[in-house]
């Protein structure tokens, strides 16, 4: 699960936002991996999604829904909800997609579904920046290995003039050890 936090100091942190159900990185793969499968594609997901999606680009995209949940919605649990993701209906969006285009350009649908789920995470990056008096965004877990998220969002903290902190590509394929820190921590 994503979760947008603020750290007061090491290991004590504030919930700022959460996306629902699944982080950005599994709605990813499994999405994509489901639609695509229904017209015998590729499987895993993340680094092939990434590495198709860069070579096509950003041009001449198909337009998928940047989800955000509506203000009271009880998963929010209180959470502003312009703070929050949303791929309720994306994923739908996409099976639509393939569904009603027997003739894919896969390049183009796996380089639009990702920008989608990237900008959404995007905008919600730069309202959360924007509420706050941060000096650092901290991108990590198997999405942070995204050549495009990591593109974006650099240029967003840039932009807002707030450092960037993310692991070497090397490091960002396991939560465990994530999870294994902040236990050390706690």
């Amino acid at each position: 699960m994503r979760q947008t936090v603020e750290e007061k100091r090491c290991a004590v942190y504030t919930r700022k936002s959460t996306d629902e159900r699944l982080g950005v990185g599994r709605r990813g793969r499994r999405s994509v991996r489901q639609g695509l499968q229904a017209v015998g594609s590729w499987y895993p997901g993340g680094p092939v999604l990434d590495k198709i999606a860069r070579e096509y680009g950003t041009q001449n995209l198909i337009s998928f829904p940047k989800g955000r949940p509506r203000e009271g919605v009880s998963a929010l649990s209180g959470l502003r909800a312009d703070l929050c993701v949303s791929f309720s209906g994306l994923k739908t969006a996409l099976l639509r997609y393939v569904q009603s285009h027997p003739e894919l350009d896969i390049p183009q649908v796996v380089a639009s579904y990702q920008e989608a789920i990237v900008q959404a995470v995007a905008d919600r990056t730069r309202t959360a920046l924007r509420t706050g008096n941060y000096r650092a965004l901290i991108l990590g877990g198997g999405v942070s290995l995204n050549s495009r998220i990591r593109q974006v969002l650099g240029e967003l903290c840039a932009a807002e003039k707030v450092e960037l902190l993310m692991a070497q590509p090397k490091y960002c394929g396991d939560n465990g050890a994530m999870i294994a820190a902040l236990a050390y921590y706690r």
